[in-house]
């Protein structure tokens, strides 16, 4: 961890989570908050294209300034884009940019399922969930953002059948989760986020005790969902995602339809987002699913599924996702 701690510009990135963190306290102001944002003009301009949108439609008007933002879409709302676009503008100057970049934009997406699975069984606080999803892997980000060397052992031992967080651990002398709450802990992240890092006690064996529980579920059942559809190919994703609705079935309660319909809404909020912050369709296995398959993918009955069907359910055209050249 203090490898992690003396890079270069960590620094700079602790620093930038700990201005919003200390700006959506328990008493933010509208004013500091657009006072702070508006200093970064990249961030701030990027944030209002966000937030004016189809991302974002239900706003209600153009929205032209920071703090007409907060007034419109709330606090945790703008922390979420802000942290959002903060760590994959980060990520993508590194030297093991590509690497990172890809297990970011799975984060991202699996945010975004998480946010719909949430109001699924009625979870209120949706900005929440969104950002104990987007963090849950951070250790694993930070290795491979910052330890590109160790992060490719790590993943040479997985590939020989070693678990994941103990390969981490002999080769970090700690353990992936553990990594990224005290990094975590640093950057002043609300507690609740921290806590949803950890796995549920029992993995969809029964239903989630607690609100602590309930977003550590939700968390690593959309980010398992986003590396699902990251690794699959359309002949075999429906049938890798029933089997994960399955598993989680006494977790999380939601139909083969609730859950394909998740995944559409997620994947074209993921489109959006990812022209305005300039996510190449072709830069990793995820972005390059979402923008080139059909939303047909993503649906179907509990019967199996011809594998040549759904191989012509492939979109022939490729989603239109390009980088903004403003």
């Amino acid at each position: 961890m203090r490898k992690i701690r003396t890079q270069r510009d960590f620094p700079a990135l602790s620093k930038q989570f700990l201005d919003l963190g200390s700006l959506f306290g328990s008493d933010p102001d509208i004013e500091e908050v657009a006072r702070v944002i508006s200093r970064d003009l990249a961030l701030a301009n990027k944030l209002l294209k966000v937030v004016n949108s189809a991302f974002y439609s239900n706003a209600g008007g153009a929205i032209e300034t920071i703090s007409h933002a907060v007034v419109m879409l709330g606090f945790k709302a703008v922390r979420e884009i802000a942290s959002s676009l903060t760590i994959i503008d980060h990520v993508g100057k590194g030297q093991s940019a590509d690497l990172v970049r890809a297990h970011t934009i799975n984060s991202l997406y699996a945010a975004l399922i998480a946010q719909r699975l949430a109001a699924i069984i009625g979870y209120e606080d949706l900005e929440e969930i969104f950002l104990c999803a987007m963090f849950h892997d951070l250790g694993w980000l930070l290795t491979a953002f910052y330890l590109p060397a160790e992060c490719i052992r790590i993943r040479d031992m997985v590939a020989q059948g070693a678990d994941e967080e103990q390969a981490a651990e002999h080769v970090l002398n700690i353990d992936l989760t553990t990594l990224g709450q005290e990094i975590a802990r640093d950057w002043c992240l609300p507690e609740q986020i921290i806590h949803s890092m950890n796995k549920p006690a029992s993995l969809g064996d029964s239903e989630p005790a607690g609100q602590i529980e309930q977003l550590q579920v939700i968390s690593t059942l959309a980010n398992q969902l986003a590396k699902t559809v990251a690794a699959a190919e359309p002949y075999n994703c429906y049938g890798n995602i029933r089997t994960l609705r399955e598993n989680w079935g006494a977790s999380v309660a939601f139909s083969a339809d609730d859950l394909g319909q998740v995944l559409i809404n997620a994947r074209e909020e993921f489109l959006e987002f990812a022209s305005i912050a300039k996510i190449n369709p072709g830069e990793c296995e995820l972005a390059r699913h979402l923008s080139q398959w059909d939303n047909g993918i993503f649906l179907g009955s509990d019967k199996d599924r011809d594998p040549t069907t759904q191989i012509n359910q492939v979109s022939a055209k490729p989603a239109p996702v390009t980088p903004d050249q403003n």
